[in-house]
């Protein structure tokens, strides 16, 4: 199993396994990938996301060359809520 960072807010829980916050990549665009209960609301910058059955999402993201900001915030019926604020750095090679 891929090393993650967990995130806990009530009875809501997300692991995040990439990107991590800080990562340098040098690809246009990358998955936001992770696990968190069924049902819960992910939204990804501007775009919404529902985490189906299995409980694992994995979202594609364009970045833009330089320093890129990611705004992921998870949100479940009871009203609990998970904000992270990534900066993920894109150099191109």
């Amino acid at each position: 199993m891929p090393a993650y960072v967990e995130y806990t807010s009530g009875s809501l829980w997300l692991r995040l396994y990439t990107p991590m916050d800080g990562d340098v990549v040098t690809q246009p665009v990358i998955d936001v990938i992770g696990q968190s209960p069924a049902e819960t609301v992910i939204s990804l910058n501007e775009s919404i996301f529902l985490v189906g059955d299995e409980g694992s999402f994995s979202i594609p993201v364009t970045l833009d060359e330089g320093p890129n900001v990611i705004e992921l915030i998870a949100s479940n019926m009871d009203s609990d809520e998970i904000e992270l604020v990534l900066t993920i750095m894109y150099e191109k090679e």
